[in-house]
């Protein structure tokens, strides 16, 4: 299933950069800020096996990096549940700031 999410996370990324998908993604915001903001919230069973660590930690990265895209695009942080996904989820939260600002820098 997480193979499915970040399949899903990578088609994201790559629609901010189509001019004519940009609309159709703002349209479908609310619905996918939904889905990404359970995928950041989520957390690990206590008794998780390294493996499980492993692949929750790659589920964060590719899902930060969907929302990064996303907040790159005009007017994804006028619709109020991406905001509110990206100041309070992701700016919120210190340990997924982080890793947002990692990913920022290997980018660049």
């Amino acid at each position: 299933i997480n193979a499915e999410y970040m399949g899903a996370h990578l088609m994201l990324s790559k629609l901010t950069k189509l001019p004519l998908a940009v609309t159709p993604l703002l349209t479908a915001l609310d619905g996918v800020s939904e889905s990404l903001s359970a995928t950041a919230t989520k957390k690990l069973k206590s008794n998780s096996v390294q493996q499980e660590k492993d692949r929750h930690d790659d589920l964060i990265r590719s899902c930060l990096r969907a929302v990064d895209a996303i907040s790159r695009v005009k007017g994804a942080l006028d619709n109020a549940k991406f905001s509110d996904l990206y100041n309070k989820v992701v700016k919120g939260d210190k340990e997924l700031s982080e890793i947002l600002d990692q990913l920022r820098k290997d980018i660049e």
